[in-house]
């Protein structure tokens, strides 16, 4: 098999650059203060990773299919979250969990 050329790297800039005329008069974004870009949830939303035991996992995928009906779908996912939305009440932890409010049919 033929090789593949090796990468270039002519047209990197590393370090800071002597500032052209044309890019001083583009305001400068902050860092973590984007603004989202559209309303889906993976824009608006923080994620936030949880490592279950794969018997919890079972357990409350089980929990979700059990309270599941046929026009009302239950997912893992909203049982979780209704746990942590106990979890700001109990403890007397203020905001909001969602990210966005349920949307009812």
């Amino acid at each position: 098999m033929a090789r593949k050329a090796p990468a270039s790297y002519d047209n990197l800039i590393l370090g800071s650059q002597e500032a052209s005329p044309a890019s001083s008069t583009k305001p400068e974004l902050e860092i973590g203060r984007q603004e989202p870009t559209s309303e889906l949830l993976r824009d608006i939303a923080q994620q936030y990773v949880i490592y279950l035991h794969p018997a919890a996992h079972k357990t409350i995928a089980r929990y979700a299919l059990e309270q599941s009906g046929h026009r009302n779908k239950i997912r893992p996912h909203d049982i979780i979250i209704n746990a942590i939305e106990d979890f700001f009440e109990k403890h007397g932890l203020q905001g909001p969990v969602r990210a966005k409010p349920v949307a009812r049919k």
